[in-house]
C-alpha cells in the first residue's frame, strides 16, 4: 500500500512541477525570503495571476505574511511576530513545510 502511495506522490508532484512551469516560468516567487521551491506552486496556486501585484510587498501583504506593527507618537517595536491575515490555506501550507 506504501509502495502504491508513493508512486501517486512521484506522479503527482511530477503534475505539480509541469503546471508550475507553464504558469510561472520565471519563478520569481520563490526569490521572497521563506519561499521556496516547495511553497512556490503553493502560493501561485492560491493566488492565481501573480501579476496582479505590483510588488513583492504587496503579495506578502495579502498573504499575512508581515510582522505586525506596533507603533504609537515616536516608538515602533521591531521583531513582533506574523500577522494571522490572509488566506488560511498559506498559513496551513507554511505548516506542513
Amino acid at each position: 500500500m506504501l509502495e502504491s502511495y508513493e508512486k501517486i506522490e512521484t506522479k503527482t508532484d511530477a503534475a505539480i512541477k509541469r503546471l508550475y512551469d507553464k504558469v510561472h516560468p520565471s519563478k520569481n516567487i520563490e526569490t521572497i525570503p521563506g519561499i521556496g521551491e516547495t511553497l512556490g506552486p503553493v502560493f501561485i496556486g492560491i493566488i492565481g495571476d501573480y501579476k496582479r501585484f505590483s510588488s513583492k510587498s504587496k503579495m506578502k501583504g495579502y498573504s499575512g505574511m508581515i510582522p505586525k506593527q506596533d507603533e504609537s507618537g515616536e516608538s515602533s517595536k521591531k521583531g513582533l511576530s506574523i500577522t494571522k491575515e490572509g488566506p488560511k490555506v498559506y498559513k496551513v501550507s507554511l505548516l506542513s513545510c
